[in-house]
């Protein structure tokens, strides 16, 4: 068996493994693979892919597979909730370097960028003395190699849209923090048109920067699929009167141009280069808000991609910097959004979940379904986050008034509150023009909001007149011991007066018997008194009576 069939199949079992296990890859340290009695050993458990699928298409069938569980690993995790979300994808054609550019990108942001915002003030002071090229390397590609592009294969049966396992958390220039997430994509073949269509529009419509990238020319394959997509945006365009996409990069990566001319070129001029651009630049033009086109090198023949770096200060190099500093800087970040209305995480979960939907059966949806499912699944998300957000801050208040029932004006405030930030909202979505969606979600809004806010003040009345009652109970109860207890110290002071006036009694009677005995002894004593005084006026008398005679 040649050394290619082997790699071809090594792909294959590892691809088949990982769409139909996901995160499960098989625990064995080896898939072993038998034909015309040869074994091909792979050493799945050393290198599990980074990158995981979103949306594959069949090729057989045409219909579109929903990985709902990739989905929500990449999305819907409790610390991104509410933080805003960059999509940057590649298209082009199969075997033209969009794994090894995604890779790239993914270099850049993770040493360039989110490396550099970690860094101290000092660390950033020394980053400025040092070189600003130094992050694509030979060592640093190296260990980039297994992240993009190993799930393309000739012999595969399905084709999608594959990103990272997480997203890249970084800073954008004012230092808001965003997400971002990178979407690969297997390229575009010949006789394949219905099936690319379908990941060409999806991944389109999901990105906020899109690169196109294209080897010499935009071959007709692409201006065909740009035509189909083009009819999606020009009914997009008829009804907002905005333009639906953001920002989309044109890169034609071997330009036989001069030296001078390489690098970023005004997009007027790209017809110079390539005749399909007076084609391709007006379309992009007219749908995207902004545009730029770039022309790198060839690379050197005889060798590949990942081994030209900028330790060689190799052109090609130069210019991939070149055109990671000016498109994905952090100064360029640029938050998903769709009619002004700038989306989360987990906005772009349900978004990416509903437009799948629609491509399930392998038929191209119409311009006007798919558009509207992007305004409905923004008015759902609008009136959940109502609904979450009064929830929220109801129980809040209820823990802060603990026992004590929710005052009924605080309840009416909040809903008033919230009703206003929900009519903004729906506000920013009029200029889609779905008028009839948005007036149906905003009665929805309403009604769910007003059934809320009754439940929560029946909720309230309940607990105050649990808490009347309880009062009124408890007053009962201590009126009860209040009397009780009255009624023990009248007793008490009953049994005290009695026995005051037994005690009175008692002293009355003594005080009779002591006054009889007092008397009887002052009388005595009176009697003493008046016979010592009788006997000693005789004397006194004798005496003068003698005295005189003398």
């Amino acid at each position: 068996m040649s050394p290619s069939r082997v790699g071809n199949m090594q792909r294959q079992i590892i691809y088949w493994c990982h769409i139909e296990y996901g995160e499960q890859l098989y625990a064995s340290s080896y898939i072993k693979y038998n034909r015309f009695s040869s074994i091909v050993s792979i050493a799945v458990a050393n290198n599990v892919p980074k990158t995981i699928p979103l949306i594959t298409v069949d090729r057989k069938s045409g219909q579109v597979q929903l990985h709902e569980k990739n989905v929500n690993c990449v999305l819907k995790r409790p610390e991104l909730k509410n933080v805003p979300v960059m999509v940057i994808s590649v298209l082009g054609p199969h075997r033209t370097g969009k794994s090894f550019l995604m890779n790239v990108i993914q270099l850049y942001l993770l040493e360039k960028v989110k490396k550099v915002q970690e860094l101290s003030v000092m660390g950033k002071f020394l980053q400025i003395f040092s070189s600003d090229q130094d992050w694509l390397t030979a060592l640093n590609l190296s260990r980039m190699e297994n992240q993009f592009g190993w799930y393309h294969s000739d012999l595969s049966d399905t084709k999608g849209i594959f990103t990272l396992r997480e997203p890249i958390l970084c800073q954008t220039a004012k230092g808001q923090e965003i997400a971002i997430i990178l979407l690969d994509t297997d390229g575009s073949i010949a006789g394949e048109f219905n099936y690319d269509n379908v990941i060409y529009i999806l991944t389109s419509v999901l990105s906020s920067k899109q690169i196109l990238n294209f080897r010499t020319e935009c071959k007709e394959d692409e201006i065909r699929m740009l035509k189909v997509l083009e009819e999606y945006l020009n009914y997009a365009t008829d009804q907002s009167h905005t333009k639906l996409l953001q920002d989309v990069a044109v890169m034609i990566r071997d330009a036989s141009v001069k030296k001078n001319e390489l690098g970023q070129v005004e997009n007027y001029q790209m017809h110079h280069f390539d005749q399909n651009s007076q084609v391709m630049m007006p379309v992009l033009s007219s749908h995207y808000c902004n545009v730029q086109s770039y022309l790198f090198p060839p690379p050197p023949k005889g060798r590949p991609l990942k081994s030209i770096t900028l330790d060689e200060n190799h052109p090609f190099a130069r210019y991939l910097d070149e055109f990671c500093s000016n498109f994905l800087g952090p100064e360029n970040f640029i938050q998903k959004s769709f009619f002004r209305t700038k989306l989360n995480c987990y906005q772009l979960a349900d978004i990416i979940k509903a437009l799948a939907n629609l491509f399930q059966s392998g038929k191209l949806p119409t311009p006007e379904s798919l558009y509207e499912e992007i305004v409905k699944v923004l008015c759902e998300y609008g009136l959940e986050s109502v609904i979450k957000n009064y929830e929220e801050r109801a129980r809040y208040m209820e823990d802060y008034y603990g026992t004590d029932a929710i005052p009924v004006g605080q309840l009416k405030k909040l809903k008033s509150k919230i009703f206003k930030v929900a009519n903004q909202y729906f506000d920013t979505l009029k200029s889609s023009k779905c008028h009839e969606i948005i007036r149906r979600s905003r009665e929805r809004m309403e009604k769910k909001l007003e059934a809320l806010h009754s439940g929560w003040q029946l909720k309230s009345d309940i607990n105050c007149k649990k808490k009347s009652a309880s009062y009124q109970a408890k007053e009962r109860k201590e009126i009860n011991q209040l009397s009780i207890e009255n009624s023990k110290l009248k007793k008490s002071l009953s049994l005290e007066k009695a026995n005051s006036l037994k005690l009175q009694l008692e002293l009355d009677v003594v005080k009779s018997k002591l006054s009889e005995a007092d008397r009887d002894a002052l009388n005595q004593r009176r009697k003493s008194w008046a016979t010592i005084e009788h006997t000693n006026e005789s004397s006194s008398t004798e005496e003068i009576s003698v005295a005189q005679e003398q």
